[in-house]
């Protein structure tokens, strides 16, 4: 799928084939796991930040001009999906993000 940066305006995204059944089209981030607080209640669970991955990558380019900032908490108290994001807090993994508009 093509991203903003490819398409130029959003005009242009709304005549892409690549775009259809989406008014804008899709976003990709790519953010890692800066921090994680662990609570016991309930059991493992807690609260994950992720930042966005510096550089001037052609990835970090589709969605950023100049240093991307920003950051996403969120509270997790599903222990198999907090099990992910600590895991790759542990392993300095990075995950893409993608935004899509509601239809």
């Amino acid at each position: 799928m093509k991203n903003c940066t490819e398409s130029g305006t959003v005009e242009n995204l709304y005549a892409d084939k690549q775009f259809r059944g989406s008014r804008y089209g899709m976003v990709r981030a790519k953010f890692y796991v800066r921090a994680i607080e662990l609570y016991n209640d309930p059991p493992e669970s807690g609260t994950v930040k992720l930042v966005p991955v510096y550089g001037n990558s052609e990835e970090n380019k589709s969605w950023s001009k100049a240093t991307p900032s920003g950051e996403l908490s969120m509270f997790i108290s599903n222990p198999a999906a907090f099990a992910v994001f600590k895991d790759a807090f542990d392993k300095k993994k990075a995950f893409y993000i993608d935004f899509t508009p509601e239809e």
